[in-house]
């Protein structure tokens, strides 16, 4: 697959969305005594994990079909920076829009702790489009990490990923029956991703992923009609970490709805207030570092049993619309405000997704969305640092078939 040329963007804005927090152990200043108390015991030096905190991908001004979209990252071998992958194609529109992406990451550097990066696709096959549930499937990861063997606790958390609706060695079965290509892709009843606990043998880790991709019933029939029998592909990105010495491994979840009665022009879809985004993971007490990371998502829209049971999906274009599928404007996920007591061993963040169909031109429908977070806990000793970093919202070039990538520097730590 071509790319375009690796392009720079300088030093990217390296600013956290909000200050880390440590308390326990006397808050600060214990922190900072336990950390030199333990960093006698380190040996080796220190390795660099980055963990992804945000994936958000926006059109510019209209919402599409979903086709080829992409939006992942690896860190530069020499570690000044990411390597950003990411595409948006949308339907036959997309190439006169405009895609926006931002991700962000945590940098964690300490000698207990080491990670591997991998990628595994996940087929989906065609399902009855009136069952969105159905679009799913999962996959056993398979990982052989020699630098993680020995690792007291290992977690695998989300890097990435990346939706394709044409990838058939074939051209379909429907080709022929229906006029419609696959490559313009399918309105959307959301996406999913779920990271299972790993289990290691030696250097041998395994885990299960699961990805979702609801196709939705919308406005052009040709579509609709090829949705029954369309296979999709999730290609899921992902870093594997494990900690050395004393460790252990938690899991907590964010869970909330977001209800928008109204639909038209250019419709403001405002996030989940903090409070709902809130998620606690509750740990072992006593040990001093605690490292945050997705290990899964869900966002659903109009989906009775995973929405508000008083919000009522609507649509309209003259009674075009033939069901609750929706075109995509955005789709991001962000941890944030993290928060770790070393004293307890719990850790609070707040993750907030989304999912909009906002239009500068029209909206086919309103919005009932139904959202889950989940974050693994992550907690080693020894000393550690840890910088958030943020990239800088990029607009893709009009490239529609290409991904694009391009490089984004840290700041110093």
């Amino acid at each position: 697959m071509s790319t375009h040329a690796h392009r720079p963007l300088g030093r990217s804005r390296g600013v956290a969305r909000s200050a880390r927090r440590f308390t326990g152990l006397g808050g600060l200043a214990g922190l900072l005594v336990a950390s030199l108390l333990v960093s006698c015991g380190d040996s080796g030096p220190a390795e660099e994990v980055v963990i992804t905190t945000e994936l958000y991908q926006r059109w510019r001004d209209l919402p599409h079909r979903i086709s080829r979209i992409e939006l992942t990252s690896s860190p530069l071998t020499e570690g000044t920076g990411l390597r950003v992958t990411a595409q948006n194609d949308g339907g036959a529109a997309g190439v006169f829009d405009r895609p926006r992406v931002r991700i962000g990451a945590d940098r964690w550097a300490s000698s207990h702790l080491r990670s591997v990066e991998g990628s595994v696709v996940v087929e989906i096959p065609p399902h009855d489009p009136t069952m969105p549930a159905l679009h799913a499937a999962s996959v056993t990861a398979s990982v052989t990490a020699p630098e993680l063997e020995g690792a007291s606790s290992v977690v695998a958390y989300i890097r990435g990923y990346r939706i394709d609706t044409n990838l058939y060695d074939t051209p379909p079965d429907f080709g022929d029956r229906i006029p419609y290509d696959p490559g313009y892709g399918y309105t959307t009843q959301g996406v999913g991703i779920q990271l299972g606990e790993p289990s290691v043998s030696g250097s041998e880790i395994t885990f299960d992923v699961r990805a979702r991709n609801s196709l939705g019933l919308a406005d052009r029939p040709d579509m609709n009609e090829a949705m029954a029998e369309a296979t999709t592909w999730v290609r899921v990105d992902y870093v594997v970490v494990g900690a050395f010495g004393r460790s252990n491994t938690a899991r907590g979840e964010a869970e909330y709805t977001l209800s928008y009665a109204t639909f038209g022009t250019e419709t403001a879809h405002p996030h989940a207030t903090p409070a709902a985004q809130a998620v606690s993971v509750a740990g072992d007490a006593g040990l001093p570092q605690g490292l945050l990371g997705l290990t899964g998502f869900d966002v659903w829209l109009n989906v009775p049993g995973h929405q508000d049971p008083a919000c009522v999906e609507i649509h309209s274009m003259e009674g075009t619309v033939a069901g609750p599928g929706r075109y995509l404007t955005e789709l991001s996920v962000r941890l944030w405000d993290q928060a770790y007591d070393a004293s307890s061993g719990s850790a609070d963040a707040k993750v907030d997704m989304m999912l909009s169909n906002s239009s500068t031109f029209v909206e086919v429908g309103n919005l009932c969305l139904g959202l889950r977070g989940e974050v693994g806990l992550l907690q080693f000793g020894g000393s550690a640092t840890v910088s958030p970093f943020v990239t800088e919202t990029v607009e893709l070039p009009l490239s529609r078939g290409e991904p694009h990538v391009f490089d984004a520097l840290f700041d110093a730590l």
